[in-house]
């Protein structure tokens, strides 16, 4: 589900909302040019371990969040909570946030 983007035990505890007492965690929101590179994407993110939890093939916008090491394809649109309130395109997210990212973690 979704949410499980945001908040660490969401699937644990969806149902008693204890959820609602974690910090959130947001995740970044990246817009593809298209289905297929959005997957493509998503099967990398997979081989450095991340989980998807939510899929959607109509929409091209994917949330990553790489403190949870998750991501998911979001439902419809709507403004979803992103870090810094942006839109990367996928160029620009490999290139200023996930290549850093990986080489920070990589030791």
């Amino acid at each position: 589900m979704l949410m499980e983007v945001y908040y660490e035990h969401y699937y644990e505890n969806c149902n008693d909302r204890c959820w609602e007492m974690e910090e959130k965690s947001v995740p970044y929101m990246v817009l593809f040019p298209s289905v297929d590179e959005m997957h493509s994407f998503i099967n990398e993110l997979r081989q450095d371990g991340f989980r998807c939890v939510s899929a959607n093939h109509s929409y091209r916008a994917l949330l990553v969040n790489l403190e949870l090491k998750r991501c998911g394809v979001i439902r419809r649109a709507c403004k979803h909570s992103c870090v810094g309130d942006r839109n990367y395109t996928p160029e620009e997210f490999i290139e200023e946030v996930y290549i850093p990212w990986k080489n920070r973690n990589s030791t």
